[in-house]
């Protein structure tokens, strides 16, 4: 289970677009290792359309998505690298 706020509990605002890679870490012998994030990218837009403007300028990272924060507080994310099924 990871325990590690997301960047959205970090900073809440509406929207926020990240985009980063991921980095190796572990596999010391044991057998255990992850892929964890390393954000090169946060904004913060206004508005969905600033938001889905900013995310095509980080369409090459292998991560790039929008987290939104309803009103309520759940938070929703919009991940650029899901292909829609047909």
């Amino acid at each position: 289970m990871n325990n590690k706020p997301s960047i959205q509990e970090l900073n809440p605002k509406p929207f926020v677009v990240v985009a980063g890679k991921y980095e190796h870490v572990g596999d010391e012998g044991d057998g255990c290792s992850t892929n964890e994030r390393n954000y090169k990218y946060i904004s913060e837009p206004k508005s969905l359309d600033e938001a889905l403007a900013d995310l095509q300028n980080y369409a090459g990272y292998p991560f790039h998505e929008i987290e939104y924060t309803d009103p309520a507080g759940k938070v929703w994310v919009i991940d650029a690298n899901m292909k829609e099924s047909t």
